[in-house]
């Protein structure tokens, strides 16, 4: 008969399994959860922002002052806010996404995220390009935030591709909408890894002119601009070992082709 002294290692073992297993439900079920209430958050967003599409337009037209308040500027104001939210819980969408292995919603999330981030700096640049006084801008904090968050929407794009399995098509889950073929992966991915080197380039140089006036406070954008290309070169050393590892298996599959 094994002592009693023996049986408490097997026991706090299948303990701390049945613990582990529980937790990684948990976890599963309070991401599931998290992306539920996301779902709904967008779809409030997004039904809000289809029915005002003129609000964003009288914010460039349209000046009030202290005594001279319009009721109509609370809806700028709020659809202004909408806007810069919508890409958020995009963001966060793909998060849950990418944490529950559906890598294709996960990219599908982070590109409709980088299309709201494309559109927020159009939209800055256009009323930015005359002040009032003549003088165009475009060197701002809010334009420096946007380049980057651009380049961080694409970067998290060649990540979940790169997440994909390598003989699959990357397919949607509910819509079943194909984003690229799995022969065309790859390359796809390094067309959004050029992209993401352009604008991270871009963003340096932009943070290198808003560094030289001190006047202008930048917070942790150093910190986020450095953590961004921290993440891009991540993924181009992914994509650097891909290529060498299809670079070694492709004369070998040459020469079995040959011997036969």
């Amino acid at each position: 008969m094994i002592p009693t002294t023996y049986r408490f290692p097997s026991r706090f073992l299948t303990a701390f399994i049945q613990c582990f297993l529980s937790s990684l439900v948990g976890i599963t079920f309070f991401l599931s959860l998290i992306l539920h209430e996301s779902f709904t958050a967008y779809s409030i967003l997004d039904d809000y922002q289809s029915q005002k599409p003129e609000a964003a337009t009288t914010k460039t037209t349209t000046t009030v002052t202290k005594q001279q308040k319009d009721p109509s500027t609370d809806d700028v104001a709020l659809t202004e806010w909408v806007k810069d939210q919508i890409p958020r819980v995009l963001l966060g969408i793909g998060d849950c996404l990418s944490a529950l292995n559906r890598h294709a919603d996960a990219a599908d999330a982070y590109s409709r995220a980088h299309e709201h981030r494309l559109h927020q700096l159009q939209d800055l640049l256009d009323t930015s390009k005359d002040d009032g006084n003549g003088k165009k801008g475009g060197e701002t904090l809010q334009h420096l935030q946007c380049q980057r968050r651009i380049c961080e929407a694409t970067v998290l794009i060649v990540e979940e591709l790169l997440a994909c399995p390598e003989d699959q098509d990357v397919v949607t889950t509910e819509t079943q909408s194909l984003i690229v073929s799995a022969k065309e992966r790859i390359d796809y991915a390094k067309g959004y890894y050029d992209k993401a080197r352009d604008s991270l380039q871009e963003t340096v140089y932009l943070l290198g002119r808003l560094a030289s006036k001190k006047s202008i406070d930048l917070g942790t954008e150093k910190e986020d601009v450095c953590f961004l290309a921290t993440m891009i070169m991540g993924v181009g050393e992914r994509l650097a070992a891909w290529d060498e590892e299809h670079s070694i298996e492709e004369p070998v599959k040459k020469k079995a082709k040959k011997i036969k």
